[in-house]
């Protein structure tokens, strides 16, 4: 699956199976950056690591980005945590962060999937481990990614 998108425009330069629905397994994290992006003010603030969700990421496999529990972490580094080395610590902890529990932070980005008109699209969780219930395609994660870029080049 591959999709091309002019982010300028929107315009598709070139899929291979792009409106087939997957499972967006780790591209679930740029949804979650984009969304904790606009729900936590200060990405400078410092955070404690929760050990609620270790033990499950821990048996579900997950990739981390090597935060411990009860360990003091910048929320922007979360940020880079959660995209570069795919750290679901990160990513649960700005869920935390930003709406109280992984539960409420998938609906905020379930409400920004529906601002951004995407019909195909569903979230159940912020790390992309694997549920039935979480789907996008590839053309969807591709205009989430020119959402994002329009978004950053506003905030500049």
């Amino acid at each position: 699956y591959a999709i091309m998108i002019d982010a300028a425009t929107g315009t598709v330069m070139s899929s291979k199976q792009g409106e087939v629905t997957i499972y967006p397994a780790s591209m679930a994290k740029i949804m979650t950056v984009f969304t904790a992006i606009e729900h936590i003010k200060d990405l400078n603030r410092k955070t404690t690591m929760s050990h609620d969700y270790y033990n499950t990421l821990y048996e579900r496999d997950a990739s981390r980005a090597g935060f411990e529990p009860g360990e003091e972490a910048v929320i922007r580094d979360l940020l880079y945590g959660a995209l570069l080395p795919s750290g679901a610590e990160c990513c649960m902890q700005l869920a935390i962060e930003a709406a109280g529990s992984e539960t409420a932070f998938a609906d905020l980005m379930n409400q920004k999937v529906q601002e951004l008109g995407l019909t195909q699209t569903h979230f159940v969780n912020c790390t992309g481990l694997h549920s039935e219930e979480q789907y996008s395609t590839p053309k969807e994660i591709g205009l989430i990614l020119q959402a994002q870029s329009l978004f950053a080049s506003q905030s500049n």
